[in-house]
């Protein structure tokens, strides 16, 4: 993180290939067009900086860490259905805000937990790690994505087009209510098992309680991840506040230590912002890099994080004792 503007931020670092007069153009074009953006669950940018041929993404600051680690972290942390279909329904307003972009629609290509992110106590949640952002242009075949929230479409090289975000949401709610990852039935869940399970038109499987027990649920994920992109509903037609919402609260399956699928290295935000950086790029602000000294002025947030989490999870474990909650295994 560094400071930037009297505000905490997130830097990204990248090395963008200079050779090509068309790359560069082309990566200006969609960093602008990503520093237009403006809701409140996509995560902003502020713009590039450039550092002896290292750049970095200037973004907005999310101190309560990813989704995915909310879900499968080493700490226990307890949330409900309702605040999954919560998280749920901020996901597809992101979503339905990129799908309708005028002049082109803007499709995410790789959504899945690692890539959403939580603020306000772990409340709200925004779409991140723009990467493999692209305007919906008329043929779109490049192979981008994760495998397991891969669509079926992108993997065979075939043209897609929003419904292939729509697919990856179809399994992101599957891992938010059954806590697991995609495939983990598989004795070896590698990146070419899920990649030819999905091809093959397997998905994860329906066999959670808490998703069996709710009619809509069901019909909604598999609606999401059908074959068929052109039977897959929209962003802005999917409707979640009808799902009813039981207050059970979802577990991690025991004994499971769960790593972050190998979808590549992770950048991690910078402590510190080089000096003598060169600013290119600024979505609303002037850019006069003050974040080279942010460096012994940014205080950290893993301390109010971990307060933060351990004082939500405490009372929510004293709600449970008073209330009708109950917990529940999965």
């Amino acid at each position: 993180m560094a400071l930037w503007c009297h505000k905490i931020i997130a830097l990204k670092k990248f090395r963008l290939e200079r050779n090509s007069q068309s790359v560069l153009d082309s990566f200006n074009k969609e960093v602008k067009m990503l520093a237009s953006l403006h809701h409140e669950n996509i995560v902003k940018l502020y713009g590039i900086s450039s550092h002896l041929e290292t750049d970095y993404l200037l973004m907005e600051y999310a101190k309560n860490g990813s989704l995915y680690d909310y879900l499968h972290g080493e700490e226990q942390r307890n949330y409900t259905m309702e605040d999954g279909i919560h998280w749920m329904i901020q996901l597809v307003k992101g979503m339905d805000y990129l799908h309708g972009r005028k002049p082109m629609p803007i499709i995410h290509r790789d959504l899945k937990p690692q890539n959403l992110l939580l603020t306000e106590n772990f409340k709200q949640l925004k779409i991140a790690d723009f990467g493999t952002v692209k305007e919906l242009m008329p043929k779109n075949t490049t192979q981008i994505g994760t495998p397991g929230y891969m669509a079926p479409e992108v993997i065979e090289g075939l043209q897609y087009t929003e419904k292939c975000d729509t697919y990856s949401f179809g399994i992101i709610v599957w891992e938010v209510m059954s806590r697991r990852r995609p495939f983990d039935h598989l004795e070896n869940p590698n990146a070419i098992a899920l990649l030819h399970k999905t091809a093959i038109k397997e998905r994860p499987e329906l066999d959670v309680k808490l998703i069996t027990d709710c009619n809509q649920l069901i019909e909604l994920i598999e609606s999401c991840w059908n074959h068929d992109p052109g039977k897959r509903p929209s962003a802005g037609s999917i409707q979640l506040s009808g799902i009813p919402c039981s207050d059970i609260y979802i577990v991690k399956p025991a004994a499971a230590t769960i790593a972050a699928p190998n979808s590549g290295p992770t950048p991690t935000p910078s402590a510190t912002c080089p000096t003598g950086t060169s600013t290119v790029l600024i979505a609303d602000e002037p850019l006069p890099l003050a974040v080279n000294k942010a460096k012994s002025s940014v205080p950290s947030s893993r301390s109010s994080t971990s307060s933060n989490s351990s004082s939500n999870s405490s009372s929510q474990q004293e709600s449970s004792s008073s209330s009708k909650r109950r917990r529940i295994d999965i």
